[in-house]
């Protein structure tokens, strides 16, 4: 808050001490040498630069705005045309989505800590956790986002971005490469622009903070503030004492006022009262991501209080189970930073059935058994010889 700045207590308690040194000995004729009209100049100075940097801040604010919901609208675009076009593919699509959903939660973990100015910031392990924990809220259960392999793998990566977005566009591949539209398909076109939307949109938050507002115009700016300050704590003394004190302090609230308004439009991510809600978002796009996506499940309420999800494991969470196990097969390969996790397909039918056919033969005990087969594979520490697909 303005208020509890200390150059406005400082220069307050200045004029009103200069003030009653004026009532003790007004003989003194420094007061005669010092008019109001000393304050105009070096005012209206001080104006201009705290109206330009005032704007300058105000445009980076709305840059941060339009990109950030620039990559949440076109998260939702790509949602909207996956769910359609890669509706009999759910491992593709939900791969794809999750794993833009979790370039879009890291960059929001990642900017909600340069309120320290501390420069470069990293992603904490709890941080982490929450990608690999399922989310609960009123009305469904979000499942995780990436798996421990995953996480190992972006962790040696300075930009987690750029695998992230490799393997996105590589799911949306996948999953048009087995459609009737294939991947020469407009429709495919338009999906990967939407990853590379996200991509552009992070890429400005992030380069965007990494160039912030010079220090040394900043503190030019101070300078000419704080003498102005001083100068307006001698030249008020000529108003009726207590009227100085009260324009002495409006003027303070003002001109600190603007300075701090400016400082705070130039990053608003963080935990001030104008700053992006960036808890809201985050919970808001994973939320109704992994709706359309198809994985979520409502909550079911124990003898207590506490929402769990519902116990019967969907198509999904089986594959994602079979995921851990691929990754942990998969996890001698050379580390590159375009490395891809080993994709999965659902058990497909020898017979032309439709997709709730498909779906349902994944909870037969047969994907069990694929299931726990390679789970053990991988406990033993066997390295997968099927490249980047394993199938069941």
């Amino acid at each position: 808050m303005v208020l509890m700045r200390v150059e406005i207590y400082f220069f307050l308690l200045l004029h009103i001490g200069l003030v009653l040194l004026k009532q003790m000995d007004a003989s003194i004729d420094v007061w005669g040498k010092s008019p109001i009209s000393v304050v105009s100049v070096p005012a209206g100075l001080l104006a201009f630069f705290l109206v330009f940097f005032n704007g300058h801040c105000y445009t980076r604010f709305n840059g941060f705005y339009n990109a950030t919901t620039g990559m949440m609208g076109a998260t939702q675009e790509l949602i909207e045309l996956i769910s359609v076009h890669l509706a009999d593919e759910p491992v593709a699509r939900w791969d794809a989505v999750r794993y833009t959903i979790s370039s879009i939660l890291l960059t929001y973990m990642k900017v909600e800590q340069t309120g320290n100015d501390k420069g470069e910031t990293k992603i904490s392990q709890d941080e982490w956790e929450q990608l690999l924990s399922y989310i609960h809220s009123p009305s469904v259960t979000c499942p995780p986002l990436l798996t421990f392999h995953e996480v190992s793998m972006l962790k040696k990566y300075g930009n987690t971005f750029v695998p992230l977005h490799a393997w996105a566009i590589r799911a949306i591949r996948h999953g048009f490469s087995r459609t009737e539209a294939g991947i020469s398909s407009s429709t495919y076109a338009a999906a990967e622009d939407c990853v590379l939307r996200v991509r552009r949109s992070i890429a400005y938050i992030n380069n965007t903070l990494a160039m912030p507002i010079p220090l040394a115009y900043f503190h030019m700016l101070n300078v000419i503030m704080y003498v102005n300050y001083t100068l307006m704590a001698f030249a008020f003394v000529q108003i009726e004492k207590t009227l100085s004190s009260v324009f002495m302090l409006i003027a303070l609230i003002i001109f600190t006022g603007l300075r701090d308004l400016s400082a705070a439009l130039s990053n608003p991510f963080g935990e001030d009262d104008m700053d992006f809600p960036i808890k809201e978002y985050m919970a808001s796009v994973r939320t109704l991501a992994s709706s359309m996506a198809g994985v979520t499940s409502k909550p079911v309420r124990n003898a207590g209080c506490l929402e769990l999800p519902i116990k019967v494991p969907s198509a999904e969470q089986q594959l994602r189970g079979l995921h851990e196990a691929a990754h942990q097969l998969g996890s001698s390969r050379s580390q590159s930073c375009l490395e891809f996790p080993p994709m999965l397909q659902l058990p497909q039918s020898k017979d032309n059935r439709n997709s709730s056919a498909r779906s349902s033969a994944a909870t037969v005990p047969a994907g069990d058994l694929a299931f726990k087969t390679a789970l053990g594979r991988a406990r033993r520490g066997r390295s997968n010889d099927d490249g980047d697909n394993l199938k069941i």
